[in-house]
């Protein structure tokens, strides 16, 4: 018995086929992923070429700085070497200038020499009279101690001025002087000696450590003078037990207490 196929029965088997056909176009030879499309290469040489252009200006550009750089070392190198001149040329001057100030002064220590012997001289003649006029006027053995040593210092100062010595000179005769200005306090004193005082062939001076009485007489019992400050200096005159004889820079005289006196240095 013979089959036929109609056109109905057929679309089911159509249908199918064209399934397979569309899966196999999806499907690389070897059964493999798909590959993506391939997209076209951009053409590159516009920039490239701006790219080479910029290149080429910054080389310029780099030759330029190292120029540039190259002078401004040279021209440090100037300017270390006219430094090194400069400074010679400077300390050359400085050297003209000390010979001419050395000049100058030696030429002023000339004259003042000459000026100077003269007073050297005239003040030691003084110093004797004062010397002379303190031995009349001074009494006691702590006060001719004191002269006696200011005779010996003018005697000394006046052979040291002989050897044209003046500094030496004037220094003997500064030494001179404050014993004969202790003997003449000594002798003269507002305050009077005292009993049992003992008096300092060489006077010296003290600074006030703290606010303190200056008395009349050596005790705390006596009168109040005045009173000196933290830091007032005076001069020390003699000592009676913890109290000492003091004169101040305006010629007042009176007694403290050893402990109002910083220590002698």
């Amino acid at each position: 018995m013979e089959t036929r196929y109609t056109g109905t029965a057929s679309l089911p088997v159509l249908a199918a086929t064209a399934i397979l056909l569309t899966a196999c176009a999806s499907t690389t030879p070897d059964g493999g992923v798909p590959l993506p499309p391939i997209e076209p290469i951009p053409d590159i040489g516009e920039e490239l070429a701006s790219a080479r252009k910029e290149i080429g200006i910054l080389e310029q550009e780099r030759s330029r700085l190292e120029k540039s750089l190259k002078k401004s070392r040279e021209r440090n190198r100037e300017l270390k070497l006219e430094l090194l001149d400069r400074t010679a040329l400077v300390h050359q001057l400085e050297a003209e200038k000390e010979r001419a100030i050395e000049a100058v002064v030696q030429a002023k220590a000339r004259l003042r020499s000459r000026q100077s012997k003269a007073e050297t001289v005239a003040n030691l003649a003084e110093m004797k009279l004062a010397l002379q006029q303190a031995a009349e006027e001074s009494s006691g053995s702590n006060s001719e101690q004191a002269l006696s040593q200011a005779r010996d210092l003018l005697d000394m100062a006046e052979q040291t001025l002989n050897e044209e010595n003046l500094e030496g000179a004037s220094y003997l005769m500064s030494q001179a002087r404050e014993l004969i200005g202790s003997a003449r306090n000594q002798g003269t004193s507002t305050t009077g000696h005292r009993q049992g005082e003992i008096l300092f062939p060489v006077a010296f001076g003290l600074t006030v450590r703290r606010k303190g009485n200056v008395r009349l007489k050596p005790g705390l019992q006596s009168e109040v003078l005045f009173q000196l400050n933290a830091g007032d200096d005076v001069l020390v005159l003699g000592r009676r037990g913890h109290w000492l004889h003091v004169r101040t820079a305006d010629n007042r005289t009176g007694w403290m207490h050893f402990n109002l006196l910083d220590d002698p240095s």
